[in-house]
């Protein structure tokens, strides 16, 4: 994955939830080299318990979709219980079709594995700054050959 440059991003929190170790030690890397503070969580009961806790200290979630015991879509729903405003980006190396019920879990874009640091920080500011607010934006592709469409 390529690295973005460093930027300061006010110290926005976000938490990373993929069952893969190496997967999340790589997101914290890029994503702190791109100016966030980032919490990694490889199991998602665990993220679920530091949510409950310290549900206003975290900007934007970001899950793996496909993991053992809670799935991404399952992490979306119970942090949306716990705070509704919270932003959620769904990864995943599967399938890129979702439906509106991924919508109307929170969820509001959709990364596909394999992605770029561009790719995954340009999704973040776009969430963060506020210019998509409802619905689902979806990124396919890898370096260079993304597509943004709504869902």
């Amino acid at each position: 994955m390529e690295q973005a440059a460093t930027t300061q991003h006010n110290n926005q929190r976000l938490m990373v939830i993929d069952d893969e170790k190496p997967v999340g030690a790589m997101l914290k890397i890029m994503l702190e080299n791109s100016g966030y503070e980032v919490t990694v969580e490889s199991n998602g009961a665990a993220a679920l318990k530091i949510f409950r806790g310290k549900a206003r200290n975290f900007d934007l979630v970001i899950t793996d979709l496909v993991m053992p015991g809670l799935s991404g879509f399952d992490i979306a729903r119970e942090f949306r219980l716990i705070r509704p405003s919270v932003p959620i980006i769904m990864c995943s190396g599967g399938d890129p079709f979702f439906s509106r019920e991924y919508a109307t879990a929170g969820i509001q874009a959709y990364v596909m594995k394999p992605f770029s640091c561009k790719e995954l920080t340009q999704t973040i500011r776009h969430i963060l700054d506020g210019k998509k607010r409802l619905g689902l934006l979806t990124t396919a592709g890898n370096c260079g050959g993304s597509s943004r469409q709504e869902v």
